[in-house]
């Protein structure tokens, strides 16, 4: 269930990164954040609410930074 947790937040971020930005199109962004809430609740599921929350935050803040920086982001003239 953890692979599974981590995938799922993976797969959200992505939906939801575009080139560094917040995506406008709204399938993806709902795709995402329910992608994101299924991975938070399994989280939560396996290490408790507040580590779990705790846990998953700390997944999405490496795995944005990670997928961002790999992406590449827009540049700006």
């Amino acid at each position: 269930m953890l692979a599974v947790a981590i995938i799922l937040t993976t797969l959200g971020i992505y939906l939801l990164n575009n080139h560094g930005a917040l995506t406008r199109k709204m399938k993806n962004q709902i795709l995402g954040i329910s992608t994101n809430i299924v991975a938070a609740s399994l989280f939560c599921n396996l290490y408790g609410v507040t580590r779990g929350l705790f846990i998953y935050l700390a997944m999405f803040a490496l795995l944005g930074m990670l997928l961002t920086f790999l992406l590449g982001s827009k540049k700006r003239v």
